[in-house]
């Protein structure tokens, strides 16, 4: 049996979470950004960002935190996200407005300097996150983007779409290394 030392309640189903030094920084599905103590296991920030757009999925991977300070929250239905920054007050930094369709997956790389963006329109998008400027968008899928992940050195990404493509691509080299069907 294990014995549990602290329970943080949150409102919704938690979406993403990342340390960053020694807090624990955590979005949920119900618009809400909560900031944990390491050390107490407390929360000690709990802010809802907006009470006006459609609730995401449960499951919804398009939420995303980078280990900075910034994050990605999809507005649902409008085709944009929003990317904010927490430090000591929350602050909109940009509107991510590069899909047809809704953002369905995000993810930052490791180093926080790209932000990868996958929508139901079936495209892929790396931005750079100081300007928010597009590095790459890549051609549409049939289906939407439904994974995506950084390598460690954030030297490739691999992405997948719901057309059961998954495809291996070189940042660097600007070429695509594999694709799975």
């Amino acid at each position: 049996m294990i014995n549990v030392a602290k329970i943080l309640r949150v409102s919704k189903s938690v979406l993403d979470f990342k340390f960053s030094g020694d807090v624990l920084k955590i979005l949920d599905n119900g618009y809400n950004f909560y900031i944990a103590s390491c050390e107490t296991f407390k929360l000690v920030k709990a802010q809802n960002i907006s009470s006006k757009f459609e609730q995401p999925h449960t499951y919804s991977k398009a939420f995303t935190l980078n280990n900075n300070s910034l994050f990605l929250i999809p507005l649902l239905g409008t085709q944009n996200g929003f990317v904010l920054a927490f430090n000591e007050e929350l602050q909109k930094v940009t509107t991510i407005s590069k899909h047809k369709k809704d953002i369905e997956v995000a993810t930052f790389s490791h180093d926080g300097k790209m932000l990868a963006t996958g929508g139901a329109d079936g495209v892929l998008v790396i931005s750079d996150t100081k300007t928010f400027n597009t590095i790459i968008s890549f051609l549409p899928r049939a289906d939407y983007i439904s994974a995506i992940t950084f390598s460690n050195n954030n030297n490739y990404i691999v992405y997948s779409s719901f057309d059961k493509t998954t495809i291996v691509f070189d940042l660097f080299l600007n070429r695509k290394l594999a694709q799975f069907l």
